[in-house]
């Protein structure tokens, strides 16, 4: 415990040392380190194009209670407030640190640590656990259905069937004879 004071002045400190972090770190995207930050002036003229705003626009959308009522998600189960997944460009919620915080619940290894595939190329990683299942999508920021749509059905369709990350049909390895 300590006081008030304390606080404030940790605090304050802390809030400094992040600013000038921003700083050096520049105008990027933390959700997604390799595309576009969302501004107050970005203007999307072609609606094909990436919108860098989209998670904001989505967080509040999902957090509607006319929306959670349409998708049938029953009050009682709804979340405070609705988030979106990551991905590996992520640098908010780095793989890294949930692998650590997985990590130290200390659950069982039901299937180690191994590459996933979706057309013959590396979606991603994964981690099979007792009672939980890792998956981190390869290229994706922090809303993966948006960054990596095709991988986000992929980890989807394996996710409502119950089973694990496709593997690889058959890696052929090329000898030097």
């Amino acid at each position: 415990m300590i006081s008030d004071q304390t606080y404030k002045q940790l605090n304050d400190a802390c809030n400094r040392y992040l600013d000038i972090a921003d700083q050096e770190v520049g105008h990027i995207d933390p959700y997604s380190a390799f595309t576009p930050p969302c501004t107050p002036n970005i203007s999307q003229s072609n609606q094909e194009r990436y919108d860098p705003c989209t998670e904001k626009h989505s967080t509040a959308y999902f957090n509607l209670r006319e929306v959670q009522e349409a998708l049938h998600v029953p009050a009682e189960l709804a979340p405070s407030k609705w988030e979106t997944c990551n991905g590996d460009t992520d640098t908010v919620i780095p793989v890294t640190s949930t692998r650590y915080t997985i990590d130290a619940l200390k659950l069982q290894t039901v299937k180690p640590w191994r590459a996933w595939y979706d057309d013959g190329e590396v979606g991603g990683w994964t981690q099979e656990y007792n009672g939980l299942t890792f998956v981190a999508v390869r290229g994706a920021g922090h809303e993966v259905p948006l960054h990596r749509p095709k991988l986000a059905l992929t980890l989807a369709k394996s996710f409502l069937a119950g089973s694990s990350m496709p593997a690889a049909a058959s890696l052929e390895l090329v000898s030097d004879s």
